[in-house]
């Protein structure tokens, strides 16, 4: 439980890891970059509740590409006589970086306040993913509408590097 954000993480979870690998083909392709030049190095299920959020942030260096998979959006029962499509969506912004593998991201983003206002929302469906370089693109989710609670997985993987140990 992290109560900044309000949202439960859970690691080591052996059915995410499975699918983080089985998903690695998929994603090398996806993005690019070619058949065995991935490795997958965490998956991470999370629920967001009641005023979560993510504040703006690049990844850390074994997360050089996200895929963020919406399991399920929902709006709480006590909230259910609001109407219309329950969205909670994330927020994309590229910083320009191309950071390389294992190297440390800046202090401060070089992000300008007009630049992150006029960012576009990716909202995504039940069973919808998005796949993002999470080192050069910062990306949040602010504090959700009231009753609306998010069940995501995100995957992550970095590139294989003939410096780190054991490539």
């Amino acid at each position: 439980w992290h109560a900044k954000t309000r949202r439960v993480e859970l690691w080591g979870e052996p059915l995410a890891d499975i699918l983080n690998h089985a998903l690695t083909p998929l994603v090398e392709a996806a993005s690019g970059l070619g058949a065995g030049s991935l490795v997958p190095t965490y998956p991470w299920p999370v629920h967001y509740g009641r005023d979560g959020r993510i504040d703006i942030h690049l990844d850390q260096s074994d997360n050089e590409l996200s895929l963020s998979y919406q399991v399920r959006v929902f709006r709480r029962r006590s909230q259910q006589q609001q109407h219309g499509a329950v969205q909670w969506p994330l927020f994309f912004v590229d910083t320009g970086l191309q950071l390389g593998p294992g190297e440390d991201g800046p202090g401060e983003l070089p992000l300008q306040a007009d630049v992150v206002q006029r960012a576009p929302p990716v909202a995504l469906r039940n069973n919808d993913g998005v796949l993002y370089r999470g080192r050069d693109v910062a990306h949040w989710r602010p504090p959700q509408a009231t009753g609306v609670e998010l069940y995501q997985l995100v995957f992550a993987w970095r590139r294989i590097d003939d410096r780190a140990c054991h490539g």
